[in-house]
C-alpha cells in the first residue's frame, strides 16, 4: 500500500510512479535524480518497502540507455544509507545486477561499478556475508556475459 509520509499531503510515491511512466525523457531522468531526496523523506521502511520496488519495475520496462545510466549512478553505496545500512543492502544489488546485463556498454560498465562501490564501503561486520554475494553477484555476472556471447 502507497502511503503518504506524516509530513506530506501527497505520496512521493505516486508522485515518483508517474513521472517515471511519462514519455518525456527529461521528466523520467529528473525523477531518477530525485531519488535520493525521496528517499530521505519517505524514510528507511517505505525506502525499502515501496521505493526499491518502483525502481525494481521501472528497470524491468525502461528502454531508454540514458534513463538506466542515471539510475545506475544514483544508485550507488550511498543509497545503502538510505535504506537503512548495508543490512539491507540486497534489494539495491539486486537490481543492480539486473542493470548489469542491459546490452549497453556504458550502463553495464556504470551498473558494475556502483555494485564495486557497494562492495568496497561495507561496513567489516557486515564483510563476511556481503563477501559472499560479491562472489555469487561476480558469478552469475560471468555467467550472463558468457551466456550473451555465446560462449
Amino acid at each position: 500500500m502507497v502511503s503518504s509520509s506524516p509530513l506530506l499531503d501527497f505520496s512521493p510515491i505516486v508522485l515518483l510512479k508517474e513521472e517515471l511512466k511519462s514519455v518525456d525523457r527529461a521528466k523520467r531522468l529528473h525523477a531518477i535524480h530525485g531519488l535520493k531526496s525521496i528517499a530521505a523523506v519517505i524514510g528507511y521502511e517505505m525506502s525499502r518497502d515501496e521505493l526499491m520496488k518502483v525502481i525494481e519495475e521501472h528497470v524491468k520496462n525502461e528502454e531508454d540507455d540514458e534513463v538506466l545510466f542515471e539510475l545506475g549512478n544514483v544508485l550507488d553505496n550511498e543509497f545503502i544509507q538510505l535504506l537503512g545500512g548495508s543490512a539491507y543492502a540486497m534489494p539495491l544489488i539486486q537490481i543492480l545486477r539486473n542493470l548489469a546485463k542491459v546490452e549497453e556498454t556504458v550502463v553495464h560498465e556504470r551498473a558494475t561499478k556502483s555494485l564495486s562501490l557497494i562492495f568496497e564501503n561495507v561496513p567489516e561486520t557486515n564483510g563476511h556475508e556481503l563477501a559472499e554475494i560479491a562472489l555469487e553477484t561476480l558469478k552469475y555476472l560471468y555467467n550472463e556475459e558468457i551466456n550473451t556471447n555465446g560462449g
